[in-house]
């Protein structure tokens, strides 16, 4: 769906998109990739097209219209915010894109008849398919699976469950088999960095999944015991779970419940 004043010029924005992506296999050479910040004014005309058009056919078309199914407009949000992230768009950029996509109302005043004749006019494949055309054709990786909030939760609920896990974890080994803690930091601090990998592909709010993992980092759960270090060398022999934890390689089964969670084009991308 677009807006009347992109419809009017005749020239369909799914059409400059499909236009654009007959461009991406011309044999030009290979340039430098664009930063962001030179794409971002482009994409904000995009983005205000957008929700113009869909607070114009509140008004306009009934409840059940196609252009109004809010499964749609909910994909195209989704996968425009997803992307946005996933390619690296500035984080101020991606929450100001996100509020005015969720702020979209009726917008009054609107002349109808201006609007179905530009509607008319134009190859309107929905505002799902104009925002997967338009970020292909600007050759971003797009953001196919976007993960849904409650599935946010429960990554969230996975590093909260597991935190405290792993700092007795530390305290213990630290304690107990001094010579094997600069081994399980890396490879802790590894898996956290393996995971980030992955929310970020997906695309993920880069600010939450940022907190989410600097709070989980070795140096932030763990440091050297100092005077109650006799109290917890005998609550690590009194408890012994840790040890379990070690030796039987579970320190990094995070990483596999948070790849449980996410979609597989991400977890398993193809070749």
């Amino acid at each position: 769906m677009r807006h009347p004043s992109v419809m009017t010029t005749g020239a369909a924005l799914s059409g400059v998109a499909f236009f654009f992506a007959g461009l991406a296999g011309a044999a030009f050479a290979d340039p430098e990739p664009i930063a962001p910040a030179a794409e971002m004014p482009a994409l904000d005309l995009f983005v205000d097209s957008l929700t113009a058009a869909y607070a114009e056919a509140l008004v306009c078309l009934k409840p059940d219209a196609p252009q109004l199914n809010p499964v749609v407009w909910s994909a195209a949000k989704a996968k425009l915010v997803a992307t946005l992230w996933a390619n690296g768009y500035p984080a101020d950029f991606v929450h100001s894109v996100a509020a005015r996509l969720e702020a979209v109302k009726p917008a009054a005043g609107t002349d109808c008849k201006r609007f179905a004749d530009a509607a008319a006019n134009a190859n309107d494949q929905g505002a799902e398919s104009d925002v997967v055309n338009v970020l292909s054709a600007m050759g971003l990786k797009v953001v196919t699976e976007p993960v849904a909030p409650e599935t946010w939760q429960r990554i969230e609920a996975a590093f909260a469950a597991e935190i405290p896990l792993q700092k007795r974890t530390f305290d213990c080994v630290a304690l107990a088999l001094p010579e094997a803690m600069p081994v399980l930091v890396h490879d802790w601090d590894q898996m956290l960095a393996g995971i980030g990998s992955h929310l970020a592909a997906a695309g993920l709010d880069r600010d939450a999944v940022s907190k989410e993992l600097s709070g989980a980092e070795a140096n932030v759960l763990w440091h050297r015991a100092a005077a109650d270090e006799v109290a917890l060398r005998q609550s690590c022999a009194g408890d012994k779970s840790w040890s379990d934890r070690f030796f039987q390689f579970q320190v990094t089964g995070l990483a596999g419940e948070v790849d449980k969670l996410l979609p597989a084009s991400i977890t398993n991308p193809d070749p």
